[in-house]
């Protein structure tokens, strides 16, 4: 019998997809259960997970390149939602993106986080072919989906047609993958090299920047100096603490 694909007129189509998500030690509990809640919420939207690639304690560039791995030649998967252990995202963020990436049919996705330290710029490139080099954006408009030429990895979306079609270049070197840090020796980092490698390949990578991301900064150690502050600032030692509701994360 001759199988077919259901048709799915939800926002996300039915796409199936893997998540992965490397993590180097212990994660944030705030970043795990934000990634449970989105992807319940994508889930509704018409998202099909069907594996979790995720690895741990495995440097940078290899998990990613494992992650990569996982899906090719598979024709049950259509993508790969990553995400960085260290990223804060909103509950309709992957339904978001994978809804946009199938209104546009677009091979790769990202949206928007910031670098941890000054100047806090926006993680996504425009790269020029005449210098061979990928240059931050210092401004960029609100809420529209627009072509890019690089972005970090923090979180996106790729197809596994992406993933395949960037293995079938005549100058792809399967030693080093799709995610090769070549930084020591006058390259990209491991993302860029694989954005290099997509614009390398003729596919175009699209940031949507209705999808703000937050991305965890070094924990501030505590001495006696704030303590000392907090006497001098005059503020009751005896009174309660009052109970905090964080910020409610609508669909845009």
């Amino acid at each position: 019998m001759l199988m077919t694909k259901r048709m799915d007129a939800s926002p996300c189509g039915g796409i199936r997809v893997v998540l992965g998500v490397p993590t180097y030690g212990p994660p944030d509990p705030r970043c795990q259960k934000d990634i449970r809640v989105a992807m319940m919420m994508a889930s509704v939207f018409g998202t099909v997970w069907v594996g979790d690639a995720s690895p741990d304690r495995v440097g940078f560039n290899a998990a990613r390149n494992m992650i990569a791995q996982s899906v090719v030649g598979d024709g049950d998967i259509d993508g790969i939602v990553w995400i960085d252990s260290d990223i804060r995202i909103p509950p309709n963020a992957i339904a978001t993106m994978l809804s946009e990436a199938k209104r546009i049919d677009a091979e790769f996705m990202s949206g928007v986080y910031h670098m941890r330290g000054e100047p806090f710029g926006p993680v996504f490139y425009e790269y020029s072919e005449e210098t061979h080099t990928f240059h931050a954006f210092k401004e960029y408009a609100e809420n529209v989906v627009a072509p890019v030429g690089g972005c970090g990895f923090g979180f996106a979306y790729t197809s596994r047609r992406m993933i395949e079609t960037i293995a079938k270049h005549p100058e792809f070197n399967g030693n080093k993958g799709w995610f090769p840090d070549q930084r020591d020796t006058g390259g990209f980092g491991e993302d860029l090299s694989f954005c290099y490698q997509a614009i390398r390949s003729g596919i175009q990578l699209y940031v949507h920047t209705g999808i703000q991301l937050g991305h965890l900064g070094d924990s501030e150690v505590i001495t006696q100096e704030h303590f000392r502050r907090h006497q001098d600032s005059g503020k009751d030692a005896e009174e309660k603490p009052k109970v905090s509701i964080g910020p409610m994360w609508g669909m845009r």
